[in-house]
């Protein structure tokens, strides 16, 4: 099984990497899960996987604002859920922190960002 995921994983890297250009000249963290870490030129690839109140959305609102922050461009950002009202929600909070933050211009660009559900995700890579 995790074989498969990390299989899964790079296959989704090669993917991204001929969609998104999220920062030139910089080093990212791949994990695909919170234990076994590799280092990728190009991608940010978090896995979080958790149950129900265990703070999922606060910790994506968390750290989609921080990349904001450090210059990846909301079109450069991808966030999946199982539900269509769970991606509402995160978009909404991320959008509402950035605001808070003066980050106007990402807080209107964040249409940009691939936020949705697995399915919603992929009808629009295609």
């Amino acid at each position: 099984m995790q074989e498969a995921n990390l299989q899964l994983i790079v296959a989704r890297q090669k993917i991204l990497r001929t969609i998104f250009d999220l920062r030139q000249n910089k080093s990212y963290a791949v994990s695909n899960n919170p234990i076994q870490q590799t280092t990728d030129k190009q991608l940010n690839i978090e896995v979080i996987s958790a149950g129900a109140g265990s703070g999922k959305t606060y910790t994506l609102t968390q750290r989609m604002v921080a990349l904001l922050k450090n210059g990846v461009r909301p079109a450069g950002i991808m966030a999946t859920t199982f539900t269509k009202k769970a991606a509402a929600e995160l978009q909404e909070r991320v959008r509402l922190k950035l605001l808070e933050s003066g980050m106007t211009e990402a807080a209107n660009e964040l249409g940009e960002a691939l936020i949705g559900t697995v399915h919603s995700i992929g009808t629009r890579l295609l």
